[in-house]
């Protein structure tokens, strides 16, 4: 079992409820590599430090580490995000935006 981390009010803060201390709800995986920086406050830079950080996961060898973060940054789709037909509208009911 993961302990919550009850310093900082998490998802307690929006929902009111002191079972939920220290608990976040985390975005998908997809198009991880373009999320930066990561962690509910920010504070990890990149998808290694953001790893390293948490408690509960085994220590990584260096090889290992580049492996797992490689696995992750693959799972952002760089033809999805930069293809045209997918941005964001300029207008929305007539409207700049």
């Amino acid at each position: 079992m993961i302990r919550a981390d009850t310093t900082c009010p998490g998802m307690q803060e929006i929902i009111g409820r002191m079972q939920v201390a220290g608990r976040f709800r985390t975005g998908p995986l997809s198009d991880l590599a373009v999320t930066t920086p990561y962690l509910q406050d920010g504070s990890a830079p990149d998808l290694a430090s953001a790893i390293v950080q948490h408690r509960q996961v085994p220590t990584y060898s260096a090889q290992g580490m580049a492996r797992l973060t490689a696995f992750l940054a693959s799972l952002t789709n760089e033809g999805f995000l930069t293809d045209a037909r997918f941005a964001l509208p300029q207008t929305a009911c007539g409207v700049p935006l």
